[in-house]
């Protein structure tokens, strides 16, 4: 269902149902009798208390007013965790999409993936241990544009998608995840897809960006550009970071309408609770099939061997290297001072892109800590003022 704001749920078939049934000339008291026929135990009141609570602050029906309705308004985090801009208006993604549409068909996928296993084998297989030899230097700022340029392909594969299956995209802009810089494209439409199409947007970007390294490869090959070879394998790195299911990126998504479970996180901690606190308000896991159930359960046993490992990680690289940044700072200073007096501007931008991701990934885990423990700190301030149980 789509608001006239332009926000979209996803419904039950009764709810779906008693919605349409509020035209405006149907009153209250006509579609509870009506369910009551069909053994739903609800009167007029007990039906306008529960469309108010569940749907009134959602700008579901017009001339609302959602000030006037027990419904708990959404609480915000109060630190903002993805700040954004759009950059590229809706209209443009759907040319895109529809002149794209091609790259879609069967025998261009296959195609496709045949080109890439026969790059990658050639990047790294032949030209990187060529590239160590030779010790040839790389221009970081030229790879650093190339990969930022995959990156918005990739977006514009998940748009050129919903297109595909007649859907409208929204707009592509750029934004920041947790002072992380990051593209993004608005594909909320794809919950009206079924689930396989919805599999395919979700893996389009993937996809896009595997045409990108081909072209890359084909350029380092004909040119001996090196910039395009190692474009092409931070551009790998990019990808498996974005298959990562434990982040909701493409790969958690895919896994997500593979399992048929819209929350799928918020049922992984609820497992946790039923299995091993015996909670019985966590809701249960709905029924699936044991290859699907065997997949939800590495899915959560990896979950937590994943927060681990990050907890160690961010102990690694967030607070020991920050130190010796610090302590390193005077010897960096001194080098782009002196790049600077000898108007070597390649070698400046050079060494400000390195203290920019030096600095950035420290800053960004500290950030996301600060967020967790907020949301944290929220989540039990608000349990302990309405008295529900942990």
């Amino acid at each position: 269902m789509r608001t006239p704001g332009g926000r979209q749920f996803r419904l039950s078939p009764l709810a779906k149902e008693i919605l349409e049934k509020l035209d405006g000339s149907t009153s209250l008291e006509t579609i509870s009798r009506k369910l009551q026929a069909r053994n739903i135990n609800i009167d007029a009141d007990g039906l306008q208390h529960f469309l108010e609570q569940e749907y009134g602050s959602l700008g579901v029906f017009e001339n609302y007013d959602a000030g006037s309705s027990p419904a708990v308004p959404a609480r915000k985090s109060p630190i903002p965790i993805f700040l954004h801009w759009g950059l590229i208006p809706s209209r443009f993604s759907i040319r895109i999409g529809n002149a794209v549409n091609w790259l879609f068909n069967r025998f261009v996928v296959i195609a496709v993936m045949l080109a890439a296993a026969g790059a990658h084998y050639w990047v790294y297989r032949i030209q990187l241990p060529a590239l160590r030899d030779d010790e040839t230097e790389v221009n970081l700022i030229a790879v650093i544009l190339l990969a930022l340029i995959s990156v918005l392909v990739h977006e514009f594969g998940h748009s050129s998608a919903v297109t595909r299956y007649g859907g409208s995209p929204g707009p592509i802009g750029f934004g920041l995840y947790a002072l992380m810089p990051a593209f993004y494209a608005d594909v909320s439409e794809i919950w009206r897809f079924p689930r396989r199409q919805r599999m395919v947007v979700d893996s389009a970007g993937v996809y896009f960006q595997q045409v990108v390294f081909c072209i890359y490869a084909g350029v380092g090959y004909i040119t001996g550009i090196s910039e395009f070879v190692v474009a092409g394998t931070v551009l790998d790195t990019m990808v498996l970071w974005n298959l990562n299911p434990l982040f909701q990126f493409d790969g958690y998504w895919f896994l997500v309408d593979y399992l048929g479970l819209p929350e799928l996180h918020k049922l992984v901690w609820a497992q946790f609770k039923r299995w091993f606190v015996r909670s019985k308000e966590a809701p249960a896991l709905p029924l699936l099939s044991r290859r699907k159930y065997l997949i939800f359960l590495g899915y959560a046993i990896g979950s937590i061997g994943f927060i681990a490992l990050l907890l160690r990680i961010e102990y690694r690289y967030a607070f020991y290297p920050s130190v010796h940044f610090l302590a390193g700072l005077p010897k960096l200073f001194q080098s782009l001072v002196g790049a600077f007096k000898a108007r070597e501007f390649l070698r400046l931008s050079g060494q400000l892109v390195r203290v920019l991701l030096i600095a950035i990934a420290p800053l960004s885990i500290i950030t996301s800590l600060a967020i967790y423990a907020s949301r944290a700190y929220h989540y039990f301030l608000q349990r302990g003022r309405t008295g529900t149980p942990y």
